[in-house]
This record gives C-alpha cells, sequence and structure tokens, in this order.
C-alpha cells in the first residue's frame, strides 16, 4: 500500500521546512492487465512565515506504466525553485525542470521518445520594471518514425511596468472567480492597462 512520509519543521522566527518522500511502490490491476510502478519521489522546501521568499528541490525516481502491449517508462524527473514575492505581489526568482527520457512502447516497439527535455524559468525586478525568461531544449524526439531535434526555444518579456503587471495579474486572478460573464467584462477592462 502506496504511503507517504512527510517532515515539518517550524524554527523560532516561523521559517518553515517541509520534506517529503514518497517511497517506491507497485500497483497491479486486477482488470485489464494493467501495472504502475512508482520508483519514488523526494521533495523539500523552505519558505519564510509570510510566504514571501519559496525554495526548494524534488526529484521523481521514475515511473513506468504498462497496459496490455502498451509500456510508457518516465525517467527521474528532477527540478528546484527560488522565488521571492515584492511589496505590489509579483513573485521573481528561477526555476528549472529536467526529464531526461519519456519511452512510449507498443509491442517493444518504440513510438515516441523525448530525451533530456528541459525547461528554465527566471524573472526579475529591476528599477520598478518586470523582465522574464523562459527557456526550453529538447535534445531528441522520436515520433511517427522520424527523429527531431535538437531544439531550443527561448521566449522574453522585458521592461513591464512591474506595478501594472502586478495589478493586472490580480484583477486577472479575481476574474477567474467570477460569471463568465464577468471574466469578459474584466478582460476589457483590463485591456487599456
Amino acid at each position: 500500500q502506496p504511503k507517504m512520509e512527510l517532515s515539518l519543521l517550524v524554527d523560532y522566527l516561523n521559517n518553515s521546512r517541509i520534506d517529503m518522500t514518497v517511497p517506491q511502490f507497485n500497483l497491479i490491476a486486477k482488470q485489464k492487465n494493467m501495472t504502475f510502478d512508482w520508483m519514488g519521489m523526494l521533495s523539500s522546501v523552505k519558505t519564510t512565515g509570510s510566504l514571501s521568499d519559496v525554495n526548494g528541490h524534488f526529484a521523481v525516481n521514475g515511473v513506468r506504466f504498462a497496459q496490455d502491449k502498451i509500456v510508457v517508462t518516465l525517467g527521474k524527473v528532477s527540478g528546484k525553485y527560488n522565488l521571492h514575492k515584492t511589496a505590489v505581489g509579483l513573485f521573481f526568482g528561477d526555476s528549472s525542470t529536467l526529464v531526461p527520457s519519456i519511452v512510449v512502447k507498443n509491442n517493444d516497439e518504440k513510438i515516441f521518445e523525448l530525451d533530456e527535455f528541459a525547461v528554465d524559468t527566471n524573472t526579475g525586478i529591476e528599477k520598478d520594471l518586470f523582465t522574464a525568461n523562459f527557456k526550453t531544449s529538447i535534445e531528441k524526439l522520436f515520433a511517427n518514425g522520424k527523429n527531431f531535434g535538437p531544439g531550443h526555444l527561448e521566449v522574453a518579456t522585458k521592461n513591464l511596468d512591474a506595478t501594472v503587471f502586478a495589478n493586472i495579474s490580480a484583477q486577472i486572478k479575481k476574474a477567474q472567480q467570477g460569471t463568465e460573464l464577468e471574466k469578459q467584462q474584466a478582460m476589457l477592462a483590463i485591456l487599456p492597462q
């Protein structure tokens, strides 16, 4: 039976550290000839009492799913993040995630493979201007009998007024809680900003 181990430490300055471990386990379905193998996971999060600083890392040691003749294997996924909240409510910092491999086979024939997929983000505020960078890369992609890669995509948003951006973010968050009509009206009100 799957279980989870959780450790929480709160120090005298109200800073917290949460460590979580989900050990390896296997599930076997009695119907549909299905198995699920979880190789384990570790996660650690540190935060201040006000949640103004959040940082941590995680690692999923792998997953294997099989049903009939289809087998999906996910290699070790890892990531880390370091975020800080500004006075206007925006989070900035950096994060990265790496997925070394995903393989899908049908009757031992490879039908899909993804190698070295990485996502990195970095945001910051300098002189009241918000900047965001998003980078993703892939070493190899195999699909429909063809190999693709390597590939790299980089998107950057620079010099946005941080206060206006924070106001727009808050309005979007608030609008998501309303009716469809309220959401549409809120989006139209945001456009001039």
